[in-house]
């Protein structure tokens, strides 16, 4: 007998631009001066992404996500066959060991780490036009361990085994290792080894525009626009892993105003809409809503539309000194439900479930420059360094995440 473990998606990732929307320091509508250039090393890293919000805006660990009670309703449901074993114990004197069984739980521990590097380079094309270029690299690591754990057959075994030949049958046929089960399924569908992941790549590269177009003593609004090329990996069909985030044409445009109410103190507002152009993708589209491993013959290739994501943010800087900045912020991302085409008898809402997500997001931020010391000629380098620390403080459908980012500027 093979009990067909119904799994879920071990994770997907949703970073979307993560990597390169932040190319501005604390996004204040600055630009460089006309014929200068930078270049930017930003090298970031992304925790608490082993925990999800769901639907409901309630964290879990992925692990109480991937997870699934092995107890007889469960067990019928994923293999009706069972249900002939527990009648044999059931019949068995006055204790319904049919109805006691439980062979606990299985789960999926998924601990993904995500580290990033983006090398950039900005020119002041004119007083109001930067533009750029960023390569992200990215580094990818999840740690993953299948295992079940609470069974009571062992239990069961030792007080009730060997009254009679048919029953210790039913005790043979039900000692299985669930966790071996697991792999065995994720194989016979079609899906490449659930195993520790260590990959590294080049995520989409993405090319920088910023364009002052108001600018006044107490006010300043700039827009800024990043064209992300699809240069990352595609999506995986076969991966219970894949990031499923690169590999798409995206426009993200965003504006940003900042108001002075005093010498040293700003407001600061910012506003984004993130397109993902519409192309083709291979899925694994799903019979129903349990279908949750559907099998390789169920690939196909669907017209995809990612969901847009608009964004706004509130804040204040503060010139704390001549050369150190601080700002903070917090802020609201709402992306729009993925939709898909494509696949037969309206399947395609299975894809679709889910796929749009909330986050409320708080950030802090300090910046150290050189720049006025070396106007005075007393710094070696014109340069900057920041630190950013960002927060998703709720969400719905989306992993947790704390970020971890160092920028380092030098101008010439």
């Amino acid at each position: 007998m093979l009990l067909k473990i119904a799994v879920q998606k071990i994770w997907a990732l949703s970073i979307g631009l993560v990597f390169c929307s932040t190319a501005f320091a604390v996004d204040t509508p600055t630009v460089l001066p006309e014929g200068i250039r930078s270049f930017m090393l930003k090298r970031a890293s992304i925790s608490g992404l082993n925990q999800y919000y769901s639907g409901s805006g309630e964290l879990n660990y992925l692990s109480e996500l991937n997870s699934i009670e092995l107890d007889v309703k469960n067990l019928v449901r994923i293999e009706p066959q069972v249900q002939e074993f527990v009648s044999i114990l059931n019949n068995f004197g006055t204790f319904e060991l049919g109805s006691q069984l439980h062979l606990g739980q299985i789960s999926v521990d998924a601990n993904p780490e995500v580290t990033y590097y983006a090398p950039m380079f900005l020119f002041g094309k004119t007083k109001k036009l930067t533009v750029g270029i960023a390569v992200p690299v990215i580094q990818y690591k999840n740690s993953i361990n299948v295992t079940q754990r609470g069974s009571n057959l062992a239990e069961l075994r030792n007080e009730f085994g060997g009254v009679s030949a048919e029953l210790d049958a039913a005790f043979d046929e039900l000692n299985r290792d669930m966790a071996t089960e697991f792999h065995t399924t994720v194989r016979e569908q079609g899906y490449e080894p659930v195993e520790n992941v260590n990959d590294e790549f080049i995520g989409d590269i993405t090319l920088v525009a910023a364009y002052q177009f108001y600018k006044k003593e107490k006010w300043v609004n700039a827009t800024q626009f990043y064209l992300g090329l699809p240069t990352g990996p595609k999506p995986n069909a076969d991966s219970l892993t894949d990031l499923e985030t690169f590999g798409k044409w995206s426009l993200q445009t965003q504006l940003i105003s900042e108001y002075k109410i005093r010498s040293k103190v700003s407001l600061l507002g910012t506003a984004s809409y993130l397109v993902t152009l519409p192309g083709e993708i291979e899925k694994r589209v799903p019979l129903d809503a349990n279908d949750s491993l559907p099998a390789k013959n169920q690939k196909m290739n669907l017209a995809s539309n990612t969901g847009d994501s608009l964004s706004a943010f509130f804040g204040a800087s503060w010139q704390l000194t001549p050369n150190i900045m601080a700002a903070s912020a917090y802020g609201i991302e709402q992306k729009f439900k993925d939709q898909y085409s494509g696949a037969p008898s309206g399947r395609n809402q299975f894809l679709e479930n889910g796929t749009e997500r909330e986050a409320r997001i708080g950030k802090l931020e300090v910046i150290y420059s050189s720049v006025q010391d070396y106007l005075k000629g007393q710094a070696l380098l014109p340069a900057s360094i920041g630190y950013e620390l960002s927060r998703i403080i709720s969400g719905v459908n989306i992993e947790n995440q704390t970020k971890h980012e160092v920028t380092l500027s030098v101008y010439f």
